[in-house]
């Protein structure tokens, strides 16, 4: 019994041993955990001064690197001190600059360096200025800048600049955002002479009075906080308190 019981195991095991083994399966193993470094911003690679500007005058191409600098504090420092030291007949050069950067596709957020440039031109030659401006508006439908152009103009020299648009055409005079530049400029440093001209020159419930009671305001708080708006709501006539 006990040979018979040895013989079955022995074939058993000789059997088990011809027959080839069965793989395992293979568990894949977890790849090792990826870690994402934050990186800045890709910053596009300033284009070389070439054309469309065949070859940037010296004036024009310091405005250019200057556009082009990427950290803003410093290109609005830049831009400022050039703009500030740029004698009135080389402003055309930084319009070539804004061109240049414009036609090889680095538009920004340059508002600053564009008001900036303006506002500069506007106060050092205010009718030079608001001439560029009218052209530009001609030419490329921006009616803010000869806004902006007489805000600034009417901050530094109300009556001139009121002198200029009294003298525009009946339709010109139509631009209600025109009007309220002269008044917010004027209103800059004399907020009674603006609203007294405001009040005589606004009819009462017009689109035209809305936005410069709004104007007025904004920079009756500019000038002085609470002060200055006290001051300017108590220059009113009473009978427009309510």
């Amino acid at each position: 019994m006990k040979s018979l019981l040895f013989l079955s195991v022995f074939f058993t095991w000789a059997l088990a041993a011809q027959e080839p083994a069965l793989e395992q399966p293979r568990v894949p193993a977890s790849p090792a955990p990826q870690f994402t470094i934050p990186r800045p911003a890709h910053t596009p690679k300033p284009p070389a001064l070439n054309p469309p500007l065949a070859k940037p005058d010296a004036r024009a191409q310091s405005f250019i690197e200057a556009l082009l600098d990427n950290h803003r504090p410093t290109r609005q420092a830049r831009w400022t001190e050039l703009v500030y030291r740029c004698p009135v007949k080389e402003f055309g050069a930084a319009l070539r600059a804004f061109e240049y950067i414009d036609l090889h596709g680095f538009r920004g957020a340059f508002g600053f360096e564009w008001e900036t440039l303006w506002e500069r031109w506007a106060e050092a030659d205010p009718a030079d200025a608001m001439n560029a401006a009218n052209i530009m508006n001609k030419n490329g439908n921006l009616a803010g800048l000869p806004r902006l152009v007489l805000r600034t103009w009417a901050a530094a020299n109300h009556a001139a600049a009121k002198a200029w648009f009294d003298a525009l055409p009946a339709e010109r005079k139509e631009d209600v955002e025109l009007h309220q530049a002269l008044m917010a400029g004027w209103a800059r440093n004399d907020l009674k002479g603006a609203t007294s001209y405001m009040m005589e020159v606004c009819p009462k419930g017009s689109r035209l009075l809305d936005g410069a009671v709004q104007r007025l305001r904004d920079e009756a708080h500019r000038a002085d906080l609470l002060p200055g708006a006290i001051a300017w709501f108590d220059s009113l006539p009473m009978n427009t308190e309510d």
